[in-house]
């Protein structure tokens, strides 16, 4: 019984980063909805890693970025792109400093003096996870999703003066579809493309650059 507790709250807080992840991708809605809670919880009994999920819903989030997608992402969304990154897991081989480079490369991609402190504690603890060999590559993924998620969170509060700027900018891009919309959804629609404004100038810091930092593909 013992071990069962264990095993249920480890899962929760599995379940409990992505949810996390997900709403700071996105913003607002700090909730699952009943099909991706299902999903989720799948996936996570199949034993499929927390920091290869939001790998794939980072995929994701860019390739609606590109294509100018603005529906509500959500994890059903994400199912193909983790079937692919779960094909190619077994494919890959674990790097040996891939964190410590990517903290090196963002040390010096960041340099708005409102995002600095910030930019301090993520370089520093992705440093930190790279230096705890101890540690199986993919709780070191994990721990350096959450970190970067607490970035963009940190991030987002540091730029409270540009928020009515983005939000504006926002609603003009989506003027498409507020007639098609409640107040709600469009409220979320409109948070959710300004944030993604400020997000896609970092794209180093994210779940799925973690992953691949620490898996590479092996040599022919």
């Amino acid at each position: 019984m013992p071990q069962e507790k264990n095993n249920d709250e480890t899962l929760a807080g599995q379940a409990e980063d992505v949810r996390c992840y997900l709403v700071e991708l996105r913003g607002g809605a700090p909730f699952l909805s009943g099909a991706d809670t299902d999903l989720l919880h799948g996936w996570l009994n199949d034993g499929i890693p927390v920091a290869l999920i939001l790998a794939s819903i980072e995929r994701v989030a860019a390739r609606r970025r590109k294509r100018r997608i603005r529906s509500r992402m959500s994890l059903t969304s994400c199912r193909r792109e983790l079937r692919k990154l779960v094909g190619l897991r077994d494919k890959e081989v674990v790097c040996g400093d891939g964190l410590t480079r990517l903290a090196g490369e963002i040390s010096s991609s960041i340099t708005d003096s409102r995002l600095l402190p910030a930019r301090d504690v993520l370089v520093n603890k992705l440093i930190s996870i790279d230096a705890n060999r101890e540690e199986d590559s993919e709780t070191r993924a994990r721990k350096g999703s959450a970190a970067c998620r607490c970035f963009h969170q940190q991030m987002w509060a540091a730029i409270s003066s540009d928020h009515k700027e983005l939000l504006a900018a926002a609603e003009i891009e989506l003027t498409a579809l507020k007639n098609l919309l409640d107040d709600t959804e469009w409220s979320a629609c409109v948070l959710q493309v300004a944030r993604d404004y400020v997000r896609s100038q970092y794209p180093l810091v994210s779940a799925q650059e973690v992953w691949e930092r620490i898996h590479s593909s092996p040599n022919p």
